[in-house]
């Protein structure tokens, strides 16, 4: 069994900060550097739930990290893949937009919704 190390709640957390974060930026890098650090608060969660698993003792925890960076770096590698053959016109399916984000039916429901 995997643990749960990325919870459905802190990614639509996140990408909600991520979005009302560019939006506040409008291209400026220095205003995107000082947002910056708000996004990498909301992903300490995360990264504890992951360098608890690495560092424990248990070989079972240790696997699970190991195959969860496995499993994360072949879906950034191919979704790089896929934005380049898929015209993502419709920014849920790239994302989602900081009203998507913030509504009821959150961020994942936005972008599975896109898929089927």
């Amino acid at each position: 069994m995997q643990a749960a190390i990325l919870s459905g709640q802190e990614m639509d957390e996140f990408a909600a900060a991520y979005f009302a974060a560019m939006e506040k930026a409008a291209g400026s890098q220095s205003k995107w550097e000082k947002l910056h650090a708000e996004l990498y608060r909301l992903l300490s969660p995360a990264v504890a739930r992951f360098t608890g698993l690495q560092d424990s003792d248990d070989e079972d925890d240790q696997e699970t990290a190991e195959g969860f960076r496995a499993d994360l770096n072949d879906y950034v590698r191919k979704y790089g893949f896929l934005a380049q053959i898929v015209p993502y016109r419709d920014a849920e399916w790239n994302g989602c937009t900081s009203t998507a984000a913030t509504s009821s039916t959150g961020c994942r429901a936005a972008r599975t919704a896109a898929w089927t």
